[in-house]
């Protein structure tokens, strides 16, 4: 078998499996293990088709043949792949430091309000 054609099907096998693993002690359900998996195949594949193989055909154009050139291309579409997933879960993170932050300030002031409350009835008998 060539062995671009073998690297097309074998390269999105690889985050596919190591999701399937990561996620096979996180959920007990083969359902969502099933649908994990197939997902990842289906956007492996996709951007293997839409960004790998035209990556391929200009390096190979451009001379870059040896494996080292391949496997830094490799990286860098993984990289241009998995941003949004990342920068969404980072996003969401950030988000709920930011709520969290809201209702923390928004707790001081209501305590703020509470003891000025207090201490003028205290102070003034109002």
């Amino acid at each position: 078998m060539n062995r671009t054609l073998l690297g097309l099907i074998a390269a999105p096998l690889v985050p596919a499996v190591i999701a399937l693993l990561y996620a096979l002690h996180k959920t007990s359900s083969i359902y969502e293990l099933i649908w994990l998996f197939a997902s990842c195949l289906i956007a492996g594949y996709f951007f293997a088709l839409i960004l790998g193989l035209p990556s391929y055909y200009v390096m190979n154009k451009k001379g870059y043949r040896s494996v080292v050139s391949y496997m830094v291309l490799g990286v860098i579409i993984g990289i241009i792949v998995a941003a949004p997933f990342v920068t969404t879960k980072i996003y969401n993170f950030l988000n709920m430091v930011r709520i969290t932050f809201h209702l923390r300030v928004l707790f001081h002031f209501f305590l703020y309000f509470q003891f000025m409350v207090w201490w003028r009835q205290y102070h003034f008998g109002i």
